[in-house]
């Protein structure tokens, strides 16, 4: 029986958020071991309403449809709670065997695992987060909770297959049946990984951070280190502006606003963005240590192995599995900013990196096991 898979979630194709594009890589292997994948995601340009089937189109030669991003709190418990757009999906295209689900919402995924169930369909879940809802109000933070306790705890067990991350989530799922472990994967066969842009030579080493900090990344920590830091250094911000950091930090504003070696380049493309990765001598992030971070894994990380550009972080998640010291990475146990000074300080400018560890062909075996059991 030929696999086809409806794989659905928060996702904005083709690369609008790293979700994108652990998605599309994990449908090309599914793809490379014979099957068909279909996507349904999300579309923050979509009208309110608009038809699902009316948003058909074509991502690398998937089908896609996309369901609009809610905005209002109406929009929001339709999203969180309603699974008809999902179930036109189904019934148009047909013949599906499985459907993944991509960090849903547990409401609407225990429906859809209902109707799924009813029809002979499996069901797996591509978990890649632990949510936190730290930083908002009371009602977001019970709303939040209740959701991501659900989805934990309760529904996920009751899956045909998880697909996890990180190695904490394959600690925490150790007894489900069938757990594979994929890190976010990339194909370096597509044309944005060609012709990137060369380190440059000379005395200042050249740092990128390229990202949105959210609740994860403590950019404000790097900063405070290059205050310090007395080698010559440039660092490129990409993904926010000069003037979104300084709401967050506005003690920094003087030391910024006198430093032309930290540039914010603003949101860019994906491509655009590789670029500055790929020129930079190192890409740097650094992040608490906590539940969230350990649940997780950075993209950030294999994107910047993948364009050949080693990484300055602290240890979180499993990234050590995946680090060869002095060789694709350099971790810290600390996110003290006088450590980081004190690494900066001695860092070598250049290092030869082994680009293909992260492409999505190195992981076919592990989900033609994956698949074999689901089915």
């Amino acid at each position: 029986m030929k696999i086809k898979t409806l794989y659905i979630g928060g996702f904005e194709l083709p690369d609008k958020n790293a979700a994108a594009h652990r998605v599309m890589s994990n449908a090309k292997i599914i793809r490379e071991l014979g099957g068909e994948v279909v996507f349904a995601g999300v579309d923050k340009d979509l009208s309110w309403g608009t038809p699902v089937l009316s948003t058909k189109k074509e991502d690398q030669d998937f089908v896609s449809y996309s369901i609009p991003y809610p905005k209002s709190k109406k929009q929001w418990i339709d999203y969180l709670c309603g699974i008809k757009p999902y179930v036109d999906v189904l019934e148009h295209e047909k013949n599906f065997t499985s459907v993944i689900f991509y960090n849903f919402p547990a409401i609407a995924m225990k429906c859809l695992m209902k109707y799924c169930r009813a029809h002979g369909i499996k069901c797996a879940a591509d978990i890649t987060e632990w949510y936190s809802a730290r930083g908002k109000g009371l009602a977001f933070f019970v709303l939040k909770g209740i959701d991501t306790w659900l989805r934990m705890h309760v529904f996920h067990k009751q899956m045909d297959g998880l697909i996890v991350i990180s190695k904490y989530l394959a600690n925490y799922y150790k007894n489900h049946k069938n757990v594979m472990l994929i890190p976010p994967l990339v194909d370096l066969t597509e044309k944005k990984w060609a012709n990137l842009p060369q380190k440059s030579d000379g005395e200042v080493i050249n740092f990128v951070y390229a990202g949105s900090p959210g609740l994860k990344d403590r950019i404000d920590v790097l900063i405070s280190a290059l205050k310090l830091v007395k080698r010559p250094y440039h660092l490129d911000v990409v993904g926010l502006t000069q003037e979104e950091y300084l709401r967050r930090m506005p003690e920094d504003k003087d030391f910024l606003e006198h430093n032309e070696s930290i540039v914010f380049k603003g949101r860019l493309s994906h491509v655009q963005t590789l670029e500055y990765v790929s020129a930079a001598d190192y890409s740097c992030f650094f992040r608490e240590d906590d539940r969230m971070t350990k649940a997780g894994f950075s993209t950030k990380f294999v994107e910047a192995i993948s364009c050949g550009t080693p990484v300055l972080t602290n240890k979180t998640s499993n990234l050590e599995d995946f680090c060869h010291e002095g060789k694709n990475a350099i971790l810290i146990n600390t996110i003290a900013v006088y450590k980081i000074v004190d690494v900066i300080e001695k860092l070598q400018k250049r290092m030869k990196l082994q680009q293909t560890q992260f492409d999505y062909r190195s992981y076919v075996k592990e989900f033609q096991s994956f698949q074999d059991a689901l089915q």
